[in-house]
């Protein structure tokens, strides 16, 4: 059953417990010893903690867990399909899921900085869609995993790509080639969870929604494929030789923001807390 604590708390009180959560998560991550003893727990812990990080503006900490878990990750073997996962993964598939986890943490960030993984680092079968971990007790939750992975994934060869171009024509055909594709998996998502308009947020509550928790999910979805469109359609703005493309994709940067906006105005008012890479 999905509980909208809006509904029972004062919004500040949730805000409070936001922050004793996360202080708590990160007291109980430092008593594991995380730095001296390897176990999935703790990566599983610094994944979960990813998604929040930026929103408690501790992005130098973020950086620093995430190299952390990526190096418990390899020594403990699970960014390889053919290495003995630990005892505490239930099956193989949660292990990908776990690995896949990091990945999509650290490709996400590529404008930030260089990533921690290179797709020659690991062997390891991206999640797909409708196929779920022993784990998962939710149906979307690897939908919205295999998504992601899908998104990073594209981001990392867009990065590759571009920085390996050595003409506007190339440069301009790596951003087409990733526009597409952004605009192929926003049409998935969009199909499950429609852009809100400037009402809907008042017209039907979260509780009202099938479920909560995977209203979250979709509506974090669009959002992190519109911020990677702007991202990608950008390295063009005031470097192309032709105005006419040049507009063409300043629209596409416009466009996108505006859609944020109108999600995350919705997301506001219903009080949900989106994750942001």
């Amino acid at each position: 059953m999905n509980v909208n604590l809006s509904n029972y708390l004062a919004i500040d009180r949730i805000s409070v417990l936001r922050e004793n959560w996360y202080d708590a998560a990160l007291y109980f991550l430092h008593r594991a010893d995380f730095l001296r003893l390897l176990d999935v727990r703790n990566i599983q812990t610094i994944s979960i903690l990813g998604t929040v990080f930026s929103n408690f503006g501790d992005l130098n900490l973020y950086y620093n867990l995430l190299g952390c878990a990526i190096r418990i990750g390899e020594s403990l073997g699970i960014n390889n399909d053919y290495t003995h996962f630990s005892p505490i993964l239930p099956d193989l598939q949660s292990q990908r899921h776990l690995w896949w986890s990091l990945v999509i943490l650290d490709w996400l960030n590529l404008p930030l900085g260089q990533p921690c993984i290179n797709d020659s680092d690991f062997v390891v079968k991206m999640p797909s869609m409708g196929v779920r971990s022993v784990a998962e007790s939710d149906p979307c939750s690897s939908n919205h995993q295999s998504i992601m992975a899908r998104i990073a994934s594209l981001l990392y060869q867009f990065q590759a790509s571009f920085c390996a171009s050595k003409s506007w024509e190339t440069t301009g055909n790596t951003v087409e080639t990733a526009e597409t594709m952004i605009a192929i998996l926003t049409t998935e998502v969009t199909s499950l969870a429609p852009i809100p308009g400037p009402g809907d947020a008042h017209a039907q509550s979260v509780d009202q929604q099938p479920d909560a928790f995977t209203y979250d999910q979709r509506h974090n979805l669009l959002l992190t494929l519109l911020y990677n469109r702007i991202l990608v359609n950008r390295t063009m703005v005031s470097r192309q030789p032709s105005l006419s493309s040049e507009d063409i994709r300043l629209l596409r940067c416009l466009e996108s923001a505006h859609h944020i906006i109108k999600i995350c105005k919705s997301m506001d008012m219903l009080h949900r807390l989106p994750a942001t890479w």
